[in-house]
């Protein structure tokens, strides 16, 4: 890990902080999936929606996303001292004029303990060489609130589609 500058939050460097989910992952995953939204989402998501979201409920999801068989399909949990804090996952696209070459990174979360650290460019990293390893030829980022200003600073920089 390196330190930008004197005082600065210490920046995210090392791949081996990104690695695959494993299905006992999924209540992590989930705390983070709502954790996040809790703090990006405050004030354009009604708060009784933010406040209801359940960490039991929510891994249940994604423990099925993280067990899916299809090899084309995968989550990749960003770490912080062992303890996951942001993930990412990737999938075939599932918008219906999309070609069967086009991938999806349907979801990429950090907690917000974790945002401007480098892992969200961690994750992004790991979610198009995954991508780009199952033959996706482009792909395509699923986005729930089009008025997500930390989302929007992540994605933009991002570069090209894979190759």
């Amino acid at each position: 890990m390196a330190v930008e500058r004197e005082g600065a939050p210490e920046r995210a460097t090392d791949p081996r902080a990104v690695r695959r989910s494993v299905p006992e992952d999924a209540p992590s995953v989930a705390a983070v999936h709502i954790r996040s939204w809790q703090a990006a989402y405050r004030g354009l998501v009604p708060d009784e929606v933010l406040d209801s979201l359940s960490v039991d409920r929510r891994a249940a999801l994604w423990v099925d996303a993280i067990a899916d068989p299809n090899p084309r399909c995968g989550v990749w949990i960003a770490e912080q001292g062992g303890v996951p804090v942001g993930f990412v996952h990737v999938r075939p696209s599932r918008d219906v004029d999309a070609a069967p070459s086009t991938g999806e990174v349907s979801a990429i979360y950090l907690a917000p303990e974790a945002w401007s650290l480098g892992l969200g460019r961690a994750l992004l990293d790991s979610a198009v060489a995954d991508l780009r390893r199952n033959g996706f030829q482009a792909a395509t980022l699923g986005c729930s609130v089009t008025t997500n200003v930390p989302a929007a600073s992540t994605s933009g920089p991002a570069g090209p589609p894979p190759a």
